[in-house]
């Protein structure tokens, strides 16, 4: 069964400048988003040691898994999705991605115990006592808190994007066939239990 929404398809163009992902097709229900999890008594517990990571995480990839991995081996993992807006700011432009297409790439992350979905973008006193954080990758003011700086990953999202944009006429080719055959499960889609 297909990730309603989610296709290489609507990916691509979107890369190409076709739709942006505040157009997602995705209902992102409370069901899909836990089935998209691990198993809840697989994720790292230790709320003594809380680390926390804040990212656009758009066109996720092997550079963001890297991150991920890296910073979880500092303690328990909290990851912040920024929302659309914050995102769009901090990327320079609208994410290829909507929000919930980036959490739902998120959660399956062993190494992530939890998810904020539209994290702020500035770590506050207020957010670190909330969820007894003792370490921020990245930019944070408030005391007591050990400051790690992000790694930088091997591969990004700008050079994803460049990829295909290189490539754009096999792309396009590509796409004017998957157009149609997308077109046609969406018509007939009929309900399928998940």
């Amino acid at each position: 069964k297909r990730t309603e929404g989610l296709s290489t398809t609507t990916l691509l163009n979107r890369m190409l400048g076709g739709q942006s992902g505040h157009l997602c097709g995705m209902l992102a229900t409370t069901q899909r988003l836990l089935d998209f999890g691990p198993d809840p008594s697989q994720r790292p517990r230790n709320p003594d040691n809380v680390v926390y990571l804040a990212g656009d995480w758009d066109l996720f990839n092997a550079g963001h898994v890297e991150v991920l991995w890296h910073a979880a081996q500092f303690g328990t993992l909290v990851v912040g999705v920024f929302d659309d807006i914050v995102a769009e700011e901090v990327l320079g432009e609208v994410p290829i991605y909507a929000l919930m297409e980036r959490v739902m790439c998120v959660l399956p992350m062993r190494c992530v115990a939890d998810v904020i979905i539209g994290a702020p973008k500035l770590v506050t006193t207020e957010f670190v006592a909330a969820l007894n954080i003792r370490t921020v990758f990245g930019h944070c003011d408030v005391d007591g808190v050990r400051i790690e700086p992000p790694r930088v990953p091997s591969l990004t999202r700008q050079i994803l994007v460049q990829r295909v944009r290189d490539s754009r006429g096999e792309y396009v080719v590509r796409n004017e066939t998957c157009i149609a055959k997308e077109q046609s499960y969406v018509s007939n889609k009929s309900f399928v239990e998940e």
